[in-house]
């Protein structure tokens, strides 16, 4: 037996590129839905950071107007000792 090839099958040739495009197609097909989850994924984490982001700033908002009252408030209690 010799390592060299002897014959090319193309009859063969052309249902294997076949079966070898559509196992492509396939695969590319499961990607592009696989990369519309994730988009959607990501959109929904978004918002929701988002969100959290405007709470966490009217939090911030409300605990600032806190601190100045209570600084007010001791303020008028000293005012009232004197």
């Amino acid at each position: 037996m010799s390592a060299q090839i002897e014959a090319v099958r193309y009859s063969m040739l052309t249902s294997m590129l076949l079966n070898e495009l559509q196992k492509q197609t396939k695969k590319n097909e499961q990607q592009a839905e696989k990369i519309a989850r994730l988009e959607e994924r990501l959109s929904t984490i978004e918002h929701v950071a988002a969100k959290d982001q405007q709470s966490l700033s009217a939090e911030r908002r409300r605990q600032s107007a806190v601190s100045v009252l209570r600084r007010h408030r001791m303020f008028k209690l000293g005012q009232a000792f004197l």
